[in-house]
């Protein structure tokens, strides 16, 4: 189940993706609007690192992240911060 979901989260950040180069004309204009919200960066962190880890193992490499126990609070656009 938990590959399901890797591979279900991946393709919605693609989806995301192709969305944005669509609006490419947006950025080249300055109207890209950003939806700032709060979120903790430790989860960001590692909710990406375990999309990441199975193409590591694959490939036969050693993938860990160690993140802080207590939240990291910041101010994002979360799917523009994903996509980074």
């Amino acid at each position: 189940m938990d590959a399901l979901n890797t591979v279900k989260r991946n393709a919605n950040q693609l989806l995301a993706l192709i969305n944005d180069i669509l609006d490419l004309s947006k950025v080249e204009a300055g109207r890209m609007e950003l939806d700032w919200a709060r979120h903790d960066i430790c989860k960001l962190v590692d909710v990406q690192c375990q999309a990441l880890a199975p193409s590591a193992k694959a490939k036969g490499l050693d993938f860990t992240v160690t993140t802080p126990a207590d939240p990291i609070i910041i101010w994002t656009d979360k799917p523009k911060l994903i996509q980074i």
